[in-house]
């Protein structure tokens, strides 16, 4: 907390501006939604391959293998996502109904 006349520290970034690779996410995200999936594919991988950690990065990429018949690649992104996060929901979901699928 900066007193009077003291600098005002920066506002703080989104969460995910500070993700190793956050720039190649962003496009990764926006060529999903837009439909692009070869394009989001690769950037996802990218930034994986960059240090990428995030665990809605791995679930996406793991919806692409699914919708692509990757079926294996897609279980281990799904889990790969569950190990870095244990309580998020929709990898367990997106696992849960590829394995009832199967």
């Amino acid at each position: 907390m900066a007193g009077f006349g003291e600098k005002k520290s920066p506002t703080p970034k989104s969460p995910r501006a500070t993700i190793k690779g956050s720039g190649t996410i962003e496009k990764a995200l926006a060529s999903h939604k837009a439909g692009d999936l070869k394009t989001a594919e690769n950037l996802y991988l990218k930034a994986i391959k960059s240090g990428c950690t995030d665990p809605i990065v791995l679930s996406n990429l793991g919806v692409i293998y699914k919708n692509s018949n990757r079926q294996q690649k897609a279980i281990e992104c799904y889990q790969k996502a569950i190990s870095i996060n244990p309580k998020f929901s929709d990898a367990h979901a997106n696992l849960g109904n590829l394995l009832k699928g199967l």
